[in-house]
């Protein structure tokens, strides 16, 4: 659906707050079941005049609950120097603060939130933890502070037991999956031999990367949707543009 004036007809639904009888809440149907998607980093000009690399980042992050506060506290721990922009001001003065009404947030620190890297910064901009958490994803070995230990994780325990088939050494497995984040990776002897086995399993060859189907879950999300949907969604807008940029071209 292409976008639409302010003006445009909008369905909404109220209900009481469980929690609090004396509170309604007023909900945009439109919206909560459109196609909109944050656009940080890409177009987006923040919620502040004059502070366009914020986002929504500005008025730092509310906590959910004390379990969610916990589990950001658990992360914070985990970020290194080449990780968070202003780490050592987070540790030294904390990184937690109340609002006006006393509600507990991450700290505003220079203009944003504290975790938020900016424009320039080695380690990437946006936020600290967001970035984190893609570093890790798909992470072969185990990490600590940006270093692989010497303690196997599952993903490598796991091709041990492939061992006596793949005709490795947990040394030569070791040696291979270090390699993970380098392009020359696939040439390596421990991810032939993984797929000649998976192969031969399925009778034909299996697929070397796909999309991971992880659930995509949040207030504003009814259906059940994955990362798999959304890598779909953005490439057929990306299809889309790009028919239209050959149509504008062929004029």
């Amino acid at each position: 659906m292409p976008e639409v004036s302010l003006d445009f007809p909008r369905a909404w639904v109220e209900f009481i707050d469980p929690d609090d009888s004396d509170q309604v809440f007023r909900c945009d149907l439109t919206w909560l079941t459109s196609n909109w998607t944050c656009i940080f980093g890409g177009g987006c000009q923040g919620i502040y005049k004059g502070r366009p690399n914020d986002g929504c980042c500005t008025l730092g992050a509310h906590f959910s609950d004390s379990d969610d506060e916990k589990r950001v506290k658990k992360w914070a721990k985990e970020l290194s120097k080449e990780d968070w922009q202003f780490r050592k001001e987070g540790r030294a003065n904390g990184w937690v603060e109340t609002d006006d009404e006393g509600e507990r947030k991450t700290r505003v620190w220079e203009g944003a939130c504290i975790f938020l890297n900016r424009p320039g910064f080695e380690g990437g901009a946006g936020c600290a933890l967001h970035g984190l958490a893609l570093k890790r994803d798909g992470d072969l070995l185990r990490y600590e502070h940006g270093q692989a230990t010497s303690e196997p994780g599952s993903t490598e325990l796991a091709v041990r037991a492939l061992s006596r088939r793949s005709e490795l050494s947990n040394d030569q497995i070791r040696r291979d999956l270090s390699h993970e984040k380098a392009r020359d990776f696939e040439e390596t002897r421990l991810y032939v031999r993984v797929f000649e086995i998976a192969d031969g399993r399925a009778g034909k060859p299996v697929p070397r990367a796909v999309v991971p189907q992880i659930p995509l879950s949040s207030p504003k999300i009814t259906r059940q949707l994955t990362t798999d949907w959304f890598a779909s969604r953005v490439e057929v807008r990306y299809e889309a543009c790009m028919q239209r940029l050959k149509a504008q071209q062929v004029r």
